[in-house]
């Protein structure tokens, strides 16, 4: 019964170390990190991003391109739900999840064409609304 007991406990509590971010307010997210929101008890992780085709800020190109970003929320105890979103609007910014919509404002750095980005360099803005 004690092992069911502090699963129980470990579910509804907030996670170790994550501060609470507000819903309607943006928060930044590196990949493999989480966002606490405490009302309405939603996590939301940051896998990475799994395509790059964004036009380098130092190129003039005729498309922007896109990125897509992987993405998952999970309301305790309910399992995580995956989704993706894009840094172009017509693929799919935002994504409806545990009732609430999440939002990509914005994916940084930008492409060069001087370097390339490490992974674990990307931030993304989101909003939970």
């Amino acid at each position: 019964m004690l092992p069911f007991l502090c699963l129980a406990l470990v579910s509804c509590s907030d996670p170790a170390g994550v501060q609470p971010e507000p819903v309607g307010e943006p928060f930044v997210l590196a990949p493999g990190a989480i966002a606490w929101l405490e009302q309405p008890q939603l996590l939301v992780g940051f896998v990475g991003v799994s395509a790059e085709s964004r036009c380098p800020e130092d190129v003039q190109c005729i498309v922007a391109g896109d990125a897509a970003l992987e993405l998952w929320v999970r309301r305790p105890p309910s399992e995580r739900v995956y989704f993706e979103l894009h840094t172009d609007p017509s693929l799919g910014d935002s994504a409806d999840a545990e009732r609430y919509r999440v939002r990509l404002l914005d994916l940084a750095p930008r492409p060069r064409t001087d370097r390339e980005i490490a992974p674990d360099d990307y931030r993304a803005t989101l909003v939970v609304e």
